[in-house]
């Protein structure tokens, strides 16, 4: 057994020692000719199989990073979509702060500012929470209004840092109000259901139509006069009653208020 393997090493070291020298002289030349000969169909075949199999792995190393460049761009676009709609809700705000802002200060009114913080639902009443109270001068009774100076509701309830609102349009809410007309046709506008606005308890003999402004009349303490609430869209005469009514159509969407003005009378200001 030690013998053979020692007659292979022997072979194995005297073959290798053989290609080194007829490596070096030369020798070797016409046998390595050959080989390139023999191979050569072979490595005509492996060559494009293997370009293939590089250009398969280049692309498939591609649409991995392609596949990942479009996972990172669909993610920057869902933060840019986010922003953007937060700007816009930004902007959105702004230009109803600066509508509120531009008509309380033409009519010289005192203002205290606020946001919708959130609805109560007690008792089934139309009420917003706003984030402003008593300690920002806020009492009970105070008109409220959006842009434009659209009368919306009615302080209710007064804590120190928040406030509640009752909308015009909750069943429970009455607003003393007049017609813009050549007599000032005086009435009550009150809710219904949330949903709308009537003006009730208008004289027969008045003469009222259509697209003429509803205001408020002044008559309730810390209401001021004029405070827009609506225009007339519908009229219900009965010669018969005493009094007239007519639907109001308010230009605010009253589900989607996010930013008020509670109106401070000068006189609480004063004291």
């Amino acid at each position: 057994m030690k013998q053979r393997l020692y007659i292979v090493v022997t072979v194995f070291v005297a073959v290798v020692i053989l290609l080194i020298f007829f490596g070096s002289t030369g020798l070797m030349n016409p046998i390595n000719d050959i080989a390139v000969f023999l191979l050569r169909p072979i490595q005509t075949k492996i060559f494009p199989a293997s370009q293939s199999l590089s250009n398969y792995i280049a692309k498939h190393e591609s649409i991995e990073q392609l596949e990942k460049n479009n996972q990172e761009l669909e993610s920057r676009l869902s933060e840019l979509l986010v922003e953007n709609s937060q700007l816009k809700s930004t902007i959105k705000d702004l230009n109803i702060i600066r509508s509120e802002r531009e008509f309380l200060e033409k009519e010289n009114y005192n203002f205290v500012q606020a946001r919708i913080i959130g609805k109560s639902s007690e008792n089934k009443l139309r009420e917003l929470i706003i984030n402003i109270g008593s300690n920002d001068s806020i009492e009970e009774g105070f008109a409220v209004v959006s842009e434009q100076g659209y009368l919306v509701g009615k302080v209710v309830e007064v804590q120190k840092y928040i406030s509640k609102i009752l909308l015009i349009t909750d069943s429970n809410s009455e607003v003393a109000a007049i017609v813009q007309n050549d007599t000032n046709a005086p009435g009550i506008v009150e809710g219904n259901l949330g949903l709308s606005l009537t003006m009730r308890l208008i004289p027969q003999n008045e003469i009222i139509q259509t697209d003429q402004s509803i205001v408020t009349s002044g008559l309730e303490a810390n209401i001021p006069n004029g405070l827009l609430i609506g225009t007339i869209s519908n009229i219900q005469f009965n010669p018969g009653n005493i009094f007239q009514e007519a639907n109001v159509t308010s230009r605010v969407s009253f589900d989607n208020i996010g930013i008020v003005s509670v109106i401070v009378p000068k006189t609480v200001v004063n004291d």
